[in-house]
């Protein structure tokens, strides 16, 4: 899925500067022992090499097109859904694609009363 990804923008968007990607723990092996906090300080990544595939992936492509990446490792994962949820870097994100467009920051969850989920959505403010 990252390949679908990261090689049309390569090909097609000269001046691609940066990618992010959304890890998690499991680098630093939390699902098999307690891990440091804050993990960024951890000595060792204690994984297999399945898990670290997608940066070893975008550092190879960033070195031979020209783009910098950060990998993103979440020790807190909130949401209303059961699992792993984690919906503040991505707003994050898009809050800041909103600044640099010059767009106001616009963010509306919904919850619907009939069935008590969250649904994402826009209205329009008057």
């Amino acid at each position: 899925m990252l390949r679908n990804v990261v090689e049309p923008i390569v090909r097609n968007a000269s001046n691609f500067q940066h990618i992010s990607i959304m890890q998690g723990t499991k680098i630093y092996g939390v699902h098999l022992h307690p891990i440091p906090i804050p993990a960024a300080n951890a000595m060792h990544i204690r994984t297999t090499r399945l898990l670290l595939r997608p940066q070893d992936y975008v550092s190879e492509m960033g070195a031979k097109h020209g783009f910098n990446y950060t990998a993103v490792r979440p020790q807190l994962v909130i949401g209303p859904t059961p699992g792993a949820l984690n919906v503040l870097p991505a707003i994050g994100v898009y809050s800041a694609i909103r600044r640099e467009k010059g767009e106001p920051f616009k963010f509306f969850l919904e919850v619907r009363r009939s069935s008590g989920k969250p649904r994402c959505g826009s209205r329009r403010r008057t």
